[in-house]
């Protein structure tokens, strides 16, 4: 009975070891299309990566002394923009959105692709040197794609910490072909390139925004919530950690003679030698979240909470800082010619002359935390809150209405008629401020009716009568003036006193996906108490009293103190 016992005791904890073995295995990792042996260093492209570079100095190859803050065109998408955009080889704009999709822009702001992911994609992705794309998303995965938008595979985090794997930091690649990005479990994880581990590295704290930084050696430094900058061998071994009063949420600069440049939210901005010690800091007015980014004449610029841009010698001492209207947290990114580009959070993009004064500003509808990046026809990309990406240009006095909405539509219900339609493919010299909406019971005599703000894209009307028809146009209206109307839709009431159920109430895409981001650890759970359950129920089961006995007379069993009767005793009787 006891080795019974024993069996199954064991049995039942290889079962729960083989499945939390299996559970370890990140998630299509093996399955990789990617050889180990292939090389793909980071691309040579205008802007590959968050920070321009693996070493996140911010300073384009292209001139933009002649943009003047003109908004070339503004693409929305479903949800807020904190991702950093980065350009490919043919000038293609991939960056995130907080609707769960990662997005593929060309040129123009016409889109190419999207990628959907079960949560926000914060991070900003980087391109190889072969055009594959690298990010991760807040559920959990890191993923690498082909530059058609399919997915090459993806690697899980969650196995590593039950308090989840959240992914908003960048990746880089490094020279070797290593890709590296920080995770919100703490560890700093290295990926060959067919998506398996190469190793990982716990730094005590939580890898929120800041981003890996390479250096020309191979080192890797990143910065923790743990309040410690990491420098880190090629192999994953720790060479020295600096501390700081709090968290780092920034990004570490390297500049040419290997000192890296980091903020901090003990509101220090520190230089730090390639050995570990402090080179110098400087106090500004409130923490500092964002980036650095050096010049061509080697001046390092950083904006802080306190709402100023400031310049440093590499000396460490002030040049000059401009007050901006509000906090900074997005980096500079620097023409050739040393023209500074950067956003507050209110959403005004600045872009200030070597010197500190203001060359040009402009709006977005909402707050920016994204960056900036440049690409090769020297426009200037951004995104904000307000869901668009921003191309900026030269042509500011130019002033064009938008053109009409595209795919303009109308569907009545109980009680509502809710239209419908998607932004102007040619959204004209400036932002698209509001949408009108023209309304009749008769096609030929269809009047304004309504002005919805510019980030709308439907009108659900309630105030209609069942049984009637209604015919809408719509037009966009943007600093220039109001742009032609759409084609006339219709639709029709079903039925009065409905529960005007037009108004969409989907979740946020970023929420979704918990049971699937978690399955394993609610299995891991349910594996976990029917083997407690089953070795409690062993381990308690009832013995035979202590004068149980179990005999055996001619071959039939007796369990008290007389032999049973038998078959010729019962006869006899």
């Amino acid at each position: 009975m006891r080795c019974q016992k024993l069996l199954t005791i064991g049995l039942s904890i290889s079962l729960l070891l083989g499945a939390f073995i299996t559970l370890a295995v990140p998630a299509d990792g093996l399955n990789g299309s990617a050889d180990r042996s292939e090389l793909e260093e980071l691309g040579d492209t205008a802007w590959p990566s968050f920070g321009k570079n693996e070493k996140n100095t911010g300073l384009s190859s292209y001139d933009t002394s002649q943009v003047d803050g003109a908004v070339k065109w503004a693409s929305e998408t479903r949800g807020k923009i904190k991702s950093s955009p980065t350009i490919g080889s043919d000038g293609t704009i991939y960056f995130g959105s907080n609707d769960g999709r990662l997005y593929a822009l060309r040129p123009d702001g016409i889109q190419k692709w999207n990628f959907s992911t079960s949560g926000k994609v914060l991070s900003s992705p980087a391109i190889g040197a072969n055009g594959n794309i690298y990010f991760g998303s807040a559920d959990e995965n890191f993923y690498s794609l082909s530059t058609d938008g399919t997915l090459r595979w993806k690697f899980n985090t969650s196995e590593y910490s039950v308090l989840g794997g959240m992914i908003e930091s960048s990746p880089v690649i490094g020279p070797d072909g290593t890709i590296y990005f920080g995770c919100w479990n703490g560890r700093l994880y290295a990926l060959h390139q067919n998506g398996t581990a190469k190793w990982s590295f716990e730094t005590g704290g939580p890898i929120k925004s800041p981003s890996p930084a390479v250096g020309s050696d191979g080192t890797i430094y990143i910065g923790s919530h743990s309040g410690s900058l990491y420098a880190l061998n090629p192999n994953g071994t720790k060479k020295w950690s600096y501390s700081a009063g709090e968290a780092f949420h920034s990004t570490p600069t390297i500049g040419p003679d290997g000192t890296i440049y980091v903020g901090s939210e003990d509101d220090n901005f520190y230089a730090i030698n390639p050995d570990g010690t402090e080179k110098w800091n400087y106090t500004t007015g409130d923490n500092v979240r964002a980036s650095s980014a050096i010049g061509p004449q080697g001046t390092i610029y950083i904006g802080s909470f306190d709402s100023k841009m400031y310049a440093f010698t590499k000396s460490g001492s002030l040049k000059w800082s401009f007050e901006s209207d509000y906090a900074i947290y997005t980096n500079p990114a620097i023409g050739s010619e040393g023209t500074i580009h950067f956003a507050s959070a209110t959403g005004t993009i600045y872009s200030l002359y070597p010197n500190g004064t203001e060359k040009w500003s402009t709006q977005a509808q909402d707050s920016i935390g994204s960056s900036p990046a440049i690409g090769s026809n020297n426009r200037i990309y951004i995104g904000s809150s307000d869901s668009n990406l921003y191309s900026i240009g030269a042509g500011k006095s130019v002033e064009n209405p938008p053109g009409e909405p595209q795919n303009p539509e109308a569907e009545g219900g109980k009680g509502y008629v809710k239209v419908t339609w998607d932004p102007p493919a040619d959204k004209g010299s400036s932002l698209i401020e509001e949408y009108r909406i023209y309304r009749g019971v008769d096609q030929t005599q269809i009047s304004q009716y309504e002005v919805v703000d510019g980030s709308e894209d439907s009108f659900n009307d309630t105030d209609v009568e069942a049984g009637t028809t209604y015919y809408y146009r719509i037009s966009a209206v943007n600093a220039a003036g109001e742009g032609e109307l759409t084609s006339t839709v219709e639709g029709t009431v079903s039925d009065s006193g409905g529960d005007n159920n037009g108004s969409s109430n989907d979740d946020d895409p970023a929420d979704e996906g918990f049971i699937s981001s978690y399955w394993w650890l609610i299995l891991l759970l349910i594996i976990l108490s029917v083997v407690i359950m089953t070795i409690f129920l062993l381990l308690h089961k009832r013995e035979p009293p202590q004068n149980y006995r179990d005999t055996t007379y001619d071959g039939q069993r007796s369990t008290g103190d007389q032999p049973p009767e038998t078959t010729q005793n019962r006869d006899s009787v």
